[in-house]
């Protein structure tokens, strides 16, 4: 896929507009997948394996989360949430910094194992990067 035909996660609905009531959901499955990753690290997050935990077919779950990639920057933007940021700025700058540098290690630190890279699409558009 090239960037040109990338469309973000964030712009798919996460309901489809037709068909049964969606079992599962994005937040669901995107714990599951970090819970999974943090005890086991990010590769053993798989599809199948996240189904399994779950109680889904492997392939179920592509109507929720389309591919890896998105999983991976559901993923990211989740642990990514866990920064408080209320209050900033804060209009000092060097406070709002630091703050942030040590919500930003504390959450690697809890996340050590299983945090997604920021590598290919960093989730720039994302509810959590844009709190």
């Amino acid at each position: 896929m090239t960037d040109a035909e990338y469309v973000s996660i964030w712009m798919r609905p996460e309901r489809p507009a037709r068909g049964p009531k969606p079992v599962y959901s994005r937040a669901q499955i995107t714990e599951t997948a970090i819970r999974i990753a943090d005890a086991e690290g990010l590769e053993a997050a798989t599809m199948r394996r996240i189904a399994a935990e779950i109680g889904a077919g492997a392939m179920s779950l592509y109507r929720y989360v389309p591919s890896r990639d998105d999983l991976v920057e559901l993923m990211a933007d989740r642990v990514m949430g866990e920064i408080d940021v209320t209050g900033m700025p804060s209009g000092d700058w060097r406070a709002d910094l630091t703050r942030y540098a040590g919500g930003l290690r504390a959450m690697w630190l809890r996340h050590a194992r299983g945090s997604p890279p920021c590598s290919g699409h960093c989730p720039v558009s994302a509810p959590a990067s844009c709190s």
